[in-house]
């Protein structure tokens, strides 16, 4: 009984303190397109567990999004950062609203479809209602000075826009930064898993060992 008792703490102790670094995944994303102005190199990391609320469709929220945004014909370039969602407001349903800087209004609910099967854009990976939003931050400006949103479309391309959040608007039509992007342009591919999470199901396992080795000496 106590060998047994000293094997199943230590499995249990892998079972709690795992499966965050087991099961949360890092994405690279590059959103790029020969002819079009804007691109988009960052790394993304989503939610460890699948979002139930937007069941039949497979997501898990973004919970991070850093790396740098550029876009020549607006002006708008720099490092981005995930905007915030508001409280449970984080489904398809039920999404999140922000106002930028000429009135409009935009949802977005920070969704990941690793399926490629996002509603209302099926072969994306983000869907077509709500956006995917980001602060992009220029070099010695403020961490929310511009924004961008990104969607999936119904033919399977990409959409992204960008403005300013607040304050006056930029130089042109703020109409003109919506870009279209085709599915070529877009390549999201996961981050290998670093060493620390194996290592840590291994030590566990080293442990239970030990116990097991030390009980049958006694």
């Amino acid at each position: 009984m106590k060998k047994l008792s000293l094997v199943s703490l230590a499995i249990a102790i892998a079972l709690v303190i795992a499966p965050e670094m087991l099961t949360a995944q890092s994405y690279n994303f590059d959103f790029s397109s020969a002819g079009n102005d804007i691109t988009i190199t960052g790394i993304f990391t989503t939610s460890p567990s699948q979002n139930l609320a937007n069941l039949p469709y497979d997501s898990n929220t973004v919970t991070s999004f850093s790396g740098n945004f550029s876009d020549p014909s607006t002006g708008v370039v720099g490092s981005m950062s995930l905007v915030p969602l508001a409280s449970g407001q984080d489904t398809l349903g039920s999404p999140s609203f922000i106002e930028i800087s000429n009135g409009d209004v935009y949802s977005y609910d920070n969704q990941f479809y690793p399926n490629s099967n996002a509603p209302g854009a099926p072969g994306t990976v983000f869907d077509y209602a709500n956006a995917v939003a980001v602060y992009i931050s220029p070099a010695g400006g403020p961490t929310d000075e511009y924004i961008a949103f990104l969607w999936g479309n119904p033919d399977g391309s990409y959409e992204v826009y960008d403005n300013n959040t607040k304050g006056s608007l930029l130089p042109n039509d703020p109409y003109m930064y919506f870009q279209n992007l085709p599915a070529s342009g877009v390549t999201v591919s996961a981050v290998p898993e670093g060493s620390s999470s194996n290592m840590l199901v291994l030590s566990a396992l080293l442990l239970a060992g030990s116990f097991f080795y030390k009980g049958r000496q006694a």
